[in-house]
C-alpha cells in the first residue's frame, strides 16, 4: 500500500508571486521551462506542482507519476532539511 504524501496548494496568484521570487515567470510563460521528472514542456494548464529545495523551484507536471515524483522529492527535501537541522 501508497503510504500519503503530504502536498501543499497554492493560488495562482501565489505561484505568479513565487515564479517572480525565483526569476522564472517569464520562462514559464513563454513556454522555456520543463518538467523536472519527464521533461514535458510547462504552461498554466499543465502545472502540477513546485517543490522549493533552497534557492531552486523545482516543477513537475501533472501526470500522475511525476506528482509523485513531486511529492517524493519534497520528503527527500524535508528529510535532508531536518537532519542537517539536527546535527550539532
Amino acid at each position: 500500500m501508497l503510504e500519503p504524501i503530504k502536498l501543499n496548494a497554492v493560488t495562482d496568484k501565489d505561484l505568479r508571486s513565487i515564479l517572480e521570487q525565483f526569476d522564472l515567470r517569464q520562462s514559464f510563460e513563454t513556454g522555456t521551462l520543463s518538467c523536472a521528472c519527464c521533461d514535458t514542456i510547462l504552461g498554466w494548464n499543465n502545472l502540477g506542482a513546485v517543490v522549493v529545495n533552497g534557492s531552486k523551484l523545482e516543477l513537475f507536471c501533472e501526470k500522475p507519476e511525476c506528482i509523485t515524483a513531486a511529492g517524493e522529492r519534497g520528503s527527500e527535501i524535508a528529510s535532508e532539511s531536518h537532519s542537517l537541522a539536527s546535527v550539532g
